[in-house]
């Protein structure tokens, strides 16, 4: 039997991994092996034969506590899912032992960067060139009045489209940007 482990496995991304892989042509011959760094989303789960706490992907022990399951449960291949852990497995690929399929490491942090890769894609002649409203720029008004409307703003890092928002117009750009920066989020 083949073992897989799917880190971040209690969120949204991690859940439909594991359905995903369950449900496949294989997924019966599968052991399929869970982690996050909340126990309680674990539960919700109900794809994973087992299921590990990890500390947070920035924690210095990340790696050895992965290392751990991945010897505990003959672990053949891991699967991040949230970019925190995306971001450091990615990074440490060498000391993880098991089977990693990611692109290399710059290639990860590109796509980590929301802007980094629009910039990209831009260059590539895919797609505009995206346009960088960061918390302390003084001409960030003035950028958003010449952006091109309807448009899509959203913050450079997360993923699930974090704050992300279509402005068709200046007034809901200005607005969507202030609000998260007066809640104290100094997002770019």
């Amino acid at each position: 039997m083949k073992s897989v482990l799917v880190t971040g496995a209690g969120g949204s991304a991690g859940h439909n991994v594991c359905w995903s892989l369950r449900v496949s042509i294989d997924g019966r011959s599968l052991v399929l092996n869970g982690s996050d760094v909340d126990r309680t989303s674990l539960e919700l789960n109900m794809w994973l034969d087992h299921s590990f706490h990890l500390p947070d992907a920035h924690d210095r022990s990340y790696v050895s506590a992965l290392n751990r399951i991945v010897e505990l449960e003959n672990i053949e291949l891991v699967m991040p899912q949230p970019d925190p852990e995306v971001e450091r497995v990615s990074a440490e690929r060498a000391r993880i032992r098991a089977r990693i399929f990611l692109p290399d490491p710059h290639t990860v942090s590109t796509c980590l960067d929301k802007f980094a890769a629009l910039s990209q894609w831009h260059r590539a002649g895919l797609r505009r060139e995206p346009v960088p409203i960061s918390h302390d720029d003084p001409s960030n008004i003035r950028k958003i009045h010449r952006l091109d409307y309807p448009c899509w703003i959203r913050g450079r890092e997360g993923a699930g489209g974090l704050l992300s928002c279509k402005a068709t117009s200046e007034s809901i750009a200005e607005h969507w940007v202030r609000f998260h920066w007066d809640q104290g989020i100094d997002a770019d």
